[in-house]
């Protein structure tokens, strides 16, 4: 083969081999090449296009490859925005419940994890869990021995009521096994 013939398949293999040619960006420049089957596929870093170059008869060609850039561009910004709503969302519920950026409570210059109510902002209101007086607590457990009874009075009237009743054959049998002696 004369040197001019060869020339295609050197360039090819010093860009499938890595080795920066003349001119060539540095390491981690804006195409990265992946080999497959028919050649290798050039991926640029920069636009995320990709191309799949093969060896014709008149030498190296790339195709680029159909995806369709604007649908991947799209779910990228869509993804950011949503990223970016998650944070603000997880901001605020740290805000809420006075927990840093690890999770632990937040602690006041006196290094103390309470807030006094001077220090406590007005809009920054924490619900306070009050429990029931023992008065409510006898009314709920009245109600619920209520509901109890009521539940199996008609459990009861529903199993009266669904009782097979004998058939007149069955009274007949019965009235004849009353009848002999034992």
């Amino acid at each position: 083969m004369k040197p001019k013939q060869l020339a295609p398949y050197i360039a090819a293999l010093f860009i499938g081999l890595g080795i920066p040619a003349h001119g060539a960006e540095p390491e981690g420049g804006r195409y990265k090449m992946s080999p497959v089957e028919d050649g290798f596929v050039r991926l640029d870093t920069e636009t995320g296009a990709m191309s799949l170059c093969t060896r014709q008869t008149s030498g190296w060609s790339c195709q680029p490859m159909r995806e369709d850039q604007k649908t991947i561009g799209d779910e990228l910004s869509r993804l950011r925005a949503e990223n970016a709503e998650l944070k603000e969302e997880n901001r605020r519920m740290e805000e809420t419940f006075g927990l840093d950026a690890r999770g632990s409570q937040r602690k006041n210059e006196d290094g103390s994890g309470n807030q006094d109510d001077s220090s406590r902002d007005m809009t920054d209101t924490k619900p306070e869990i009050q429990l029931p007086s023992e008065e409510q607590v006898d009314q709920a457990v009245d109600y619920l021995e209520r509901m109890i009874r009521k539940f199996r009075e008609r459990f009861e009237n529903f199993g009266e009521k669904t009782k097979p009743r004998p058939t007149p054959e069955q009274n007949n049998d019965r009235q004849q096994d009353d009848s002999t002696p034992l």
